[in-house]
C-alpha cells in the first residue's frame, strides 16, 4: 500500500499537565507511520510524513480541515524508499505551494545508497518538480532543511557523509528548481562529523544554519549569497547535541526580535540521560544565557515556536514522565528561559511529537502514537491556550512568573487583592483564562485619584471615591484580565471673594491664586489679596492642596477710582489726549511709566516734558512719574481718545 489515505479514529489517552486539549485524532495504519512536518494555511492543515519500516519508507502528504478531517492525501514516493527526516524538511511558500526535502533511494544504482531530494508542490499537493543531490556512490546524502528568502528563492541544505568525510551543503535554488550557488562545510572527525540540523532566516536577508559537529553545537551566519559571516561552536561539557531514538539528532531554533533561540539535547546526570538544552544567542553569535530543562530521564526536543504573546513553546518527547516508555511533552517558557508550564501527553504506549504550529490562538501538534499492537500511527492534537489549574496543587504553579495583560488604554498599575481559598482568574501574555485555587494574594489594581469625578474604563463616571468596582479587559487574542478599581475623588475648592476696605480677598486660604479682570488674567497678581485700580468684573482661580482648581463667581466693583498722587504740583495735559501729553512740573522726574487697567506696562521711558502716546489705543490708562530714588511722585488717570 503506497498511498496513505488517513482513516480517522478519535483516541483519548491521559493528559497530564495544564494544556486543555480540544481533540486528539489518530490515523490508523497497518505499517508504522508518523507525521513529521506540519503547515497551516487558509484554514487548512497540511502534514507530511513517512509510512513503513526503517529510516526511510514511503512519503505521503495530506490536507486536513482544522478539525482533523482529511480532504486529500497523496503519495510522493518513487519506486523505492523516501522519507522526511524532520519538520525542517517541510515548509509552505509564498506562491501557495510547498517544499519537501529528505532522503530517497529511488534514483541510486548503488546498494544501500541514499540521495538528498528537494520537491516543489503546488497548492493542490501535485508535484511540480523534483531535484536530487548526491555525492560519491558510497555517500549518504540527507536533505534536512529548506526556507524561502524574501526574493522568493530557496535556501536548501543537505548532509553528505561516509566513514571518512562528513559535511553540510548549502544551496540556493530558484522557484523553478535551478541551482544558483552551492557551498560546503566538511569535517573529517569520525566521532561526530559536521551535520546541519536547521535553517533560520533573518529580517535583513541574511540566514543562519545550525547543527552539530563532534557532538558540539554550531551556528553559522551567512549573507544572502551564502558567504560565511561568522561561525560559532558551543560546548558546555560532554556531548551537547547527541543522537536520540532511531539514531537521529534533534535540534530546533527560532529567530525572534533580532535574537536567536537554539535548542537541542545534552546529557545530564548520567551518560544515558539527555535533557533539553536551550540557548539565547545574539546576532553576533554570543551566548546570552544557556539553560537545561528536563527530568530524570531523556527529553528529545523537536520544535520551538514563539507565540504572539512573546512566549516560547518547546515540544518533543520524553521518558521522564513514567506514564509510558516515551510520552510527548510541551513546555511553555518566557523569553528568559523560565518554565511557565509543562504538559505531558501520555498513555501506556509510546507517544512522539515531531512538529507544532500555532494558528488562530490554537496549538496543533503532530506526531506518532503507538497502538496496542505496537504499530506507530499518525496522530494530531488540537489544544487551546485556555488552561484550567483548579485541579492542581498550588505548588504546581509558579505564581511569580504569572503576568497580567494590561489594557492598552487604561494601563492599570500592578497591585494586590487578598484572596482566600477562592478560584482566581489569572492570565499571562500567552495563556487565556486560568483558574487556580489557592490561599494567598494576587490581583491587579487600578489606583487612581481625580478631582470632582472620573470616567473609568468600564464607561461609568464616578463622583465619589470607590474601591469595589471590577472590570474584565480582553486583548486581541480573547485573553482577559480582571482589574479592581481603587479610586479617590477629591472635592473642588469653592472660592468666595469679599471686599475688605479697598482690597479684594478670598474668605478661605488656598495653596495658590490667579486674579482675573473682565475675564483676563492680571499679570503677577497671584496673592490672596488684590487691590483693584478700576471698576469692573473681578474673579479669582484657586488651587487646593490636592491640586484641584475652580473659579469664583464674578465680583463687580463699582466704587473704585484711581487715587491721584501729586506732591510736586505736576500738571499733565491735554486729558483726553490724542498723540502727545505735556507735563509741567516744579521738580525734575526721572522715569515715566504708563500702565493699562490690567496692570500691564505699555510705556516706560526717561522723563521728558513731551510724551509720545501715538502708539496707545483708545482707553483709560494710569500714568506714574518716579524720581531718581524710584519713589512715586505722581499718579493719575489719563484717557486716550483719537
Amino acid at each position: 500500500m503506497k498511498y496513505l489515505f488517513l482513516t480517522l479514529i478519535i483516541c483519548q489517552f491521559p493528559l497530564f499537565g495544564i494544556a486543555q486539549e480540544t481533540f486528539q485524532k489518530t490515523y490508523p495504519d497497518s505499517l508504522n507511520s508518523k507525521g513529521v512536518g506540519l503547515e497551516i494555511r487558509n484554514d487548512t492543515v497540511f502534514i507530511v510524513g513517512t509510512r513503513g519500516d526503517g529510516i526511510a519508507s514511503d512519503l505521503f502528504v495530506s490536507a486536513l480541515t482544522l478539525n482533523g478531517d482529511e480532504l486529500v492525501g497523496k503519495q510522493l514516493s518513487g519506486v523505492d524508499n523516501e522519507g522526511v527526516l524532520g519538520n525542517q524538511g517541510f515548509t509552505s511558500t509564498s506562491d501557495n505551494g510547498f517544499l519537501v526535502t529528505g532522503v530517497t533511494e529511488s534514483w541510486s544504482s548503488a546498494i544501500d545508497k541514499r540521495d538528498a531530494f528537494l520537491m516543489k508542490l503546488n497548492s493542490s499537493l501535485d508535484t511540480l518538480w523534483t531535484r536530487k543531490y548526491n555525492g560519491d556512490l558510497d555517500m549518504w546524502d540527507f536533505g534536512f532543511g529548506v526556507i524561502e528568502k524574501t526574493d522568493n528563492n530557496y535556501i536548501f541544505s543537505y548532509n553528505s557523509g561516509t566513514n571518512s568525510n562528513r559535511g553540510t551543503n548549502l544551496n540556493e535554488i530558484d522557484p523553478n528548481g535551478n541551482l544558483l550557488w552551492n557551498t560546503s562545510y566538511v569535517s573529517n572527525d569520525l566521532a561526530g562529523g559536521n551535520y546541519g540540523r536547521g535553517l533560520l532566516y533573518s529580517n535583513g536577508g541574511s540566514f543562519y544554519s545550525f547543527g552539530d559537529a563532534t557532538c558540539d553545537a554550531f551556528i553559522r551566519k551567512h549573507d544572502s549569497n551564502g558567504n560565511l559571516v561568522w561561525d560559532k561552536t558551543f560546548n558546555s561539557g560532554g556531548c551537547n547535541f547527541q543522537g536520540g531514538p532511531g539514531s537521529s539528532a534533534f535540534m530546533t531554533g527560532v529567530y525572534y526580535n533580532d535574537t536567536i533561540y537554539l535548542s537541542g539535547i545534552t546529557p545530564e546526570n548520567a551518560v544515558d540521560s539527555a535533557n533539553v538544552l536551550l540557548m539565547k544567542i545574539d546576532t553576533l553569535g554570543n551566548v546570552i544565557w544557556s539553560k537545561s530543562i528536563g527530568g530524570t530521564g531523556n527529553e528529545y526536543v523537536q520544535k520551538m515556536v514563539v507565540t504572539g504573546g512573546g512566549e516560547l513553546l518547546l515540544t518533543g518527547f520524553t521518558n521522564s514522565s513514567n506514564y509510558g516508555n516515551y510520552d510527548a511533552f510541551l513546555y511553555t517558557l518566557n523569553l528568559n528561559g523560565d518554565t511557565l508550564s509543562t504538559t505531558i501527553f501520555g498513555g501506556s504506549q509510546d507517544e512522539y511529537i515531531y512538529d507544532l504550529e500555532v494558528y488562530q490562538d490554537t496549538i496543533y501538534i503532530l506526531g506518532s502514537k503507538e497502538n496496542t499492537s505496537g504499530i506507530n500511527e499518525v496522530f494530531l492534537i488540537k489544544t487551546a491556550f485556555d488552561l484550567n489549574l483548579c485541579d492542581l496543587k498550588p505548588s504546581s504553579v509558579n505564581l511569580a512568573n504569572v503576568t497580567y495583560p494590561l489594557h492598552p488604554v487604561a494601563n492599570p498599575t500592578s497591585g494586590i487583592v487578598s484572596i482566600e481559598n477562592t478560584p482566581v482568574n489569572v492570565s499571562s501574555s500567552y495563556h487565556c483564562d486560568s483558574l487556580i485555587c489557592f490561599t494567598g494574594v494576587i490581583g491587579t489594581i487600578d489606583v487612581l485619584s481625580a478631582c470632582e469625578s472620573y470616567s473609568w474604563i468600564n464607561g461609568i463616571t464616578y463622583y465619589s471615591s470607590n474601591n469595589s468596582a471590577i472590570d474584565t479587559l480582553f486583548d486581541v487574542h480573547g485573553c482577559d484580565s480582571i482589574v479592581y478599581l481603587d479610586l479617590t475623588i477629591f472635592p473642588l475648592p469653592t472660592p468666595v471673594i469679599s471686599l475688605v476696605g479697598a482690597d479684594l480677598t478670598t474668605t478661605t486660604t488656598y495653596t495658590s491664586y490667579q486674579w482675573l479682570f473682565n475675564g483676563s488674567e492680571l499679570i503677577g497678581e497671584t496673592n490672596q489679596i488684590y487691590t483693584p485700580l478700576v471698576n469692573g468684573n473681578y474673579e479669582v482661580i484657586v488651587w487646593n492642596s490636592n491640586g484641584c482648581a475652580d473659579t469664583s463667581a464674578v465680583f463687580l466693583m463699582t466704587n473704585v477710582g484711581v487715587a491721584e498722587l501729586d506732591v510736586n504740583n505736576i500738571r499733565i495735559y491735554p486729558n483726553p489726549a490724542m498723540n502727545q501729553l505735556h507735563i509741567e512740573s516744579s521738580s525734575v522726574a526721572n522715569v515715566i511709566i504708563i500702565n493699562n487697567l490690567l496692570g500691564q506696562e505699555v510705556l516706560n521711558e526717561n522723563y521728558s516734558s513731551i510724551v509720545d502716546v501715538s502708539s496707545l489705543t483708545n482707553g483709560v490708562y494710569i500714568i506714574e512719574l518716579l524720581n531718581y530714588s524710584g519713589e512715586k511722585m505722581h499718579q493719575s488717570k489719563i484717557i486716550i481718545n483719537k
